[in-house]
C-alpha cells in the first residue's frame, strides 16, 4: 500500500496532489509525481532562488531574467514613483549557491598539520 500525502500547504494547488489513495497503481503514482516534478522545476517559483524556477536558473536563464525584472522594475518606477517612496526598487540577489543537502566541506584542506619536533 502506497500513500503519497503532501508535507507543505503549498503542495495543494500542485499538479498530482491528490494521489493518496491506497488504491492508486504503481503507473498512476508514477503518472501524477512526473506532473508533479513537472510543475514544481519549471512553474512553481522558489523563494531560495529570488522566485525562479530551478529549470530558469539551472539552464542559465537567471541572469537574462534578472535583466528583465530590472527593466520591468525600472519602467513601474518611472511610471509612479510615489508607489515606491521615490526609491528605485531592485530585484533580489541572486544566491552563490542553493542547496537542500550542501556538500560537506573538505577538512583535509581546512585542517592545518602540525609537526612534533
Amino acid at each position: 500500500m502506497l500513500v503519497v500525502e503532501p508535507k507543505a500547504q503549498r503542495s495543494e494547488s500542485a499538479p498530482g496532489y491528490a494521489i493518496g489513495h491506497a488504491s492508486s497503481s504503481t503507473l498512476c503514482i508514477r503518472r501524477c509525481c512526473q506532473q508533479f516534478f513537472q510543475w514544481y522545476n519549471t512553474e512553481h517559483r522558489h523563494a531560495g532562488i529570488v522566485l525562479m524556477t530551478p529549470h530558469t536558473v539551472h539552464h542559465g536563464h537567471a541572469v537574462e531574467l534578472t535583466q528583465r525584472r530590472v527593466v520591468t522594475l525600472t519602467a513601474a518606477f518611472a511610471a509612479n514613483p510615489n508607489r515606491f517612496k521615490q526609491v528605485a526598487p531592485t530585484p533580489p540577489a541572486l544566491p552563490s549557491a542553493a542547496w537542500i543537502n550542501p556538500p560537506k566541506q573538505n577538512l583535509a584542506s581546512t585542517k592545518r598539520t602540525e609537526i612534533a619536533l
